[in-house]
């Protein structure tokens, strides 16, 4: 009809506009509910039970439960909240029902009980049917006072290339309650499965359990920006996600120039963290390279050492080595060159107290690195010569790996010329432990929130949708994606605690921890080269939170 003009076409195009504006304006008008609640839900009894959803802007929405109205009016967005006065557990079904102008809704088979939040990774979201005794144990299910909710993440893990997960906080997830039985738990999270149980049959009231969790995911992802930032040894980082972030949804085809003027501000605040280590090293303050220092208090090690047999663990910090060795006379004064092998750290190197090389943090892949340094002819000056390692690690173990003929040191341009051995026992000693978290971190190589560990990623899209459902506490089963960075949980750890209490606004609720187990070999030194040792002392650590448990 292009090209026809009348009073009568025109008349009724706006009467179709009018309509569908009006059809438009009454499904916003309808009120929704978070998708927390739910057919089958357990509220929890004893404390306040929040309800909230989105209406027309000014709407006044009616909370029915168990004899007791709650009303809300909804605000300028859309957003309301009623409160639930507090009740005792109640086995029998009731229905809620959520009242406005436009419609109504109502969930059925609806319990008052314990309310539990359980989260983590992979740990958490082992499923019933893949844990020990699995047949029987889903055969005995049939418990209808027990529910579920499963949080389910709605982008797989890993994300494919130009994706990234959440942002910013979501109002919305994907899930919904069910009651236990065969059928039902057999996909269900084993640990709040049998955490469940075991309430129910404790206390004899319902048990509901909210299931967010999702695998190989570290700590920092289940925190909000804010708690990040609120925990002084991440703040920095919080930081730089949060301005990454804020530029990449701004504009996203303007994010790698915003990368290049982050990269800027990166590099000048890196060297100021490289001069701060070296100002703050008690080695280079007492010159520890110095031949003629004394090491009778320093302890020993065997180097190299094997990824399989490190006694020198993981130690996220500074320290130094020293090993003296006889050299030909006829070496005496002439240009030497030092081979270390492949040194599983950031490394400084001296010789006589001389500086013959370095790799540092900013050589890309430096753990791959073999080092051979040049050995200046005035630094051979007498037949005894002592070299000094001032290595620094803030993940995984740290060590000399070898292999064993590649530490030596050389006359150099002789290949024919036999070298001196550098294995064998060195002297070791402990400058100073690291803040692994001062260390500035490059912008994101990809977008923001690409990784499923990065920050607050997974708190956005599965712990913001629910809170702040009533729950009695939360429990956490999670470490391992960590465990390289444990110098880190010390202070997450308290800090998501103290964060998730802040936005659920129920004060110091329960907080149960599992503590990682003993998963690794049985190791025959004192020391345990995954860090897994590390998160467990973490975790124990925690137990100075009020009301946590372990």
């Amino acid at each position: 009809m292009h090209g026809i003009r009348s009073v009568g076409g025109e008349l009724r195009l706006v009467v179709i506009c009018v309509l569908v504006a009006g059809a438009l304006s009454s499904a916003k008008a309808d009120v929704t509910t978070a998708c927390i609640f739910g057919d089958n839900m357990v509220l929890q009894q004893e404390r306040p039970a929040p309800v909230w959803g989105t209406a027309a802007p000014g709407e006044e929405v009616t909370v029915s439960f168990g004899g007791q109205e709650a009303k809300a009016k909804a605000g300028e967005d859309g957003k309301w909240r009623a409160t639930l006065a507090a009740m005792k557990a109640n086995a029998a079904p009731r229905e809620m029902t959520v009242s406005g102008k436009a419609n109504r809704v109502a969930f059925t088979n609806v319990l008052v009980g314990e309310g539990w939040l359980c989260s983590g990774q992979a740990n958490m979201g082992w499923v019933l049917a893949n844990s020990l005794h699995a047949e029987e144990e889903i055969e005995a299910a049939n418990f209808p006072a027990i529910r579920a909710f499963t949080a389910d993440l709605p982008k797989p893990l890993p994300l494919p290339p130009g994706d990234s997960y959440d942002l910013t906080p979501k109002q919305s997830c994907r899930g919904a309650w069910k009651v236990s039985t065969p059928d039902n738990v057999k996909r269900l999270s084993a640990v709040g499965y049998f955490f469940a149980r075991d309430l129910h049959r404790a206390l004899n009231v319902p048990v509901g359990i909210v299931v967010a969790s999702a695998g190989a995911t570290a700590i920092e992802a289940w925190m909000s920006v804010p708690g990040l930032k609120a925990v002084p040894s991440y703040r920095d980082r919080a930081e730089r996600f949060e301005e990454a972030a804020k530029a990449y949804l701004a504009d996203s085809n303007r994010y790698e120039q915003a990368k290049a003027d982050m990269q800027v501000k990166y590099l000048g605040r890196r060297q100021a963290w490289f001069d701060k280590l070296d100002a703050e090293d008690p080695g280079l303050k007492q010159k520890w390279m110095d031949a003629a220092l004394g090491t009778e208090e320093w302890g020993t090690v065997a180097l190299p050492v094997s990824a399989a047999d490190n006694p020198i663990g993981s130690p996220v910090a500074s320290i130094w080595f020293r090993k003296e060795v006889a050299i030909p006379p006829e070496w005496v004064g002439k240009e030497l060159e030092l081979h270390l092998g492949v040194v599983d750290s950031v490394d400084e190197t001296y010789v006589n107290g001389t500086r013959v090389g370095r790799v540092w943090f900013d050589e890309p892949r430096y753990w791959e690195v073999s080092r051979v340094y040049p050995v200046p002819a005035a630094a051979a000056t007498a037949p005894r010569v002592t070299v000094a390692l001032r290595l620094l690690k803030l993940i995984y173990h740290m060590g000399l790996f070898g292999p064993p003929e590649e530490m030596k040191l050389a006359l150099k341009g002789a290949p024919e010329a036999q070298p001196v051995s550098l294995t064998g026992e060195w002297r070791m000693r402990k400058a100073t432990d690291l803040d692994a978290g001062a260390e500035p971190r490059p912008p994101f190589a990809k977008i923001p929130g690409a990784y499923y560990g990065d920050p607050a990623v997974m708190y956005n899209g599965l712990i913001s949708p629910v809170r702040p459902y009533a729950i009695r506490g939360a429990i956490w089963y999670q470490g391992e994606a960590n465990a390289p960075f444990y110098v880190d949980y010390r202070d997450l750890l308290p800090g998501l605690i103290a964060s998730w209490r802040r936005e659920w606004g129920q004060g110091d609720f329960p907080f149960g921890i599992v503590q990682l187990a003993n998963y690794q070999s049985q190791q025959t030194r004192p020391v345990e080269r995954g860090s897994y040792a590390d998160v467990r002392d973490a975790q124990a650590a925690a137990l100075r939170v009020t009301n946590t448990f372990l």
